[in-house]
């Protein structure tokens, strides 16, 4: 989610992408909450918002590696890993609610195992909802560019997506082959790392081919295309709950020309917003501060009695009480944590 590093494209181009990331904020979120049921025992939203965060490891790596064009990488990287460090230890501080009730308090806190499982999940895993994505990013944004001083993209492409096919086998396709899944879940550590991983190599194959791509792919054919995997995705789910090996879908085949035909629609996109970097803050905070959020949402729904959509609108209400705070406070402060939340 995070483009701070921007190439020569028209404003207009950045601008469909923030619009992008905001609505598959809202709709991740909107997943999470269990809104919506769907056909055949799945959620609605779950085929709604599952293009989101293979997007955002797209823009991110598309954003990051194109400072190599001016010699900058290294230091890019840095910052980048620098920027996404310090958004996750803000945010973890922020869950601490979320990571005690919902990672913590089921386990048993007198045992060390406890805590060793913990500290390997912050920096390998997930600690709070949707943490994993940003120790993803920064594993993802290293190890690539170290990869990238001595192989091509294209090498790097095939090499990722042996990890990738790891992450697929222990996801939406986790019960094809029970005792592999078995094996992959006992190391299942870095599997959460490892997802943005092909995703990453995608963005900086579309960074360094993007003319010619542009060619084969114009803006219509990129929304069709995005349409048509779309489908094509409900199906792969649909088939793989039908014949019995569907476990759950965080990765999937088609997960990947989706979301990378949508980003390329996106980046030739005519669209204009007034504040384009307001939707961006806005996007992150959605997607950051939905821990707690969630945990709220579960308490209204047990212990007030309230339906799923009527907490979710109280969800939704706290989290826009949350946006405005953030934004309040990093125009009132210059103080490094204020400005580290987005």
């Amino acid at each position: 989610m995070s483009d701070t590093y921007k190439i020569n494209q028209p404003k207009a181009s950045l601008e469909a992408v923030d619009i992008a990331k905001f609505i598959a904020s809202v709709l991740i979120f909107s997943r999470h909450c269990h809104v919506i049921l769907g056909f055949n025992n799945l959620w609605l939203t779950e085929f709604l918002s599952h293009w989101g965060v293979p997007f955002f490891f797209i823009c991110s790596s598309y954003f990051l590696f194109s400072k190599s064009k001016n010699g900058q990488l290294g230091s890019a990287v840095r910052k980048y890993i620098s920027r996404i460090g310090a958004l996750y230890a803000v945010w973890f501080v922020y869950n601490l609610p979320n990571v005690f009730f919902v990672r913590l308090y089921p386990e048993n806190l007198a045992e060390i195992t406890t805590w060793l499982g913990f500290i390997k999940n912050s920096i390998l895993s997930s600690t709070f909802t949707g943490s994993w994505y940003l120790a993803s990013s920064i594993f993802s944004a290293f190890l690539i560019y170290v990869l990238s001083k001595k192989f091509s993209t294209k090498i790097i492409l095939c090499f990722t997506f042996v990890f990738y096919l790891f992450c697929v086998f222990s996801s939406a396709y986790g019960n094809l082959f029970p005792s592999f899944t078995q094996v992959l879940r006992m190391f299942c550590f870095p599997l959460n790392i490892f997802n943005g991983l092909f995703y990453f190599a995608v963005g900086k194959y579309i960074c360094e081919n993007k003319e010619k791509i542009e060619k084969v792919f114009t803006q219509k054919k990129a929304l069709l295309c995005f349409l048509v995997f779309y489908l094509l995705y409900g199906l792969e789910i649909q088939l793989a709950e039908y014949f019995k090996f569907y476990s759950w879908s965080d990765v999937a085949f088609c997960t990947v020309l989706m979301s990378s035909s949508l980003f390329l629609f996106c980046m030739q996109a005519k669209v204009h917003i007034e504040k384009p970097l307001l939707l961006r803050k806005l996007s992150i905070i959605i997607f950051c501060c939905q821990g707690n959020v969630l945990l709220v949402n579960s308490f209204c729904k047990k212990m007030l009695g309230y339906s799923a959509m009527i907490s979710y609108f109280i969800s939704m209400f706290i989290i826009a009480v949350i946006c405005v705070f953030v934004l309040y406070m990093q125009k009132r402060s210059s103080a490094k944590w204020v400005q580290a939340l987005t």
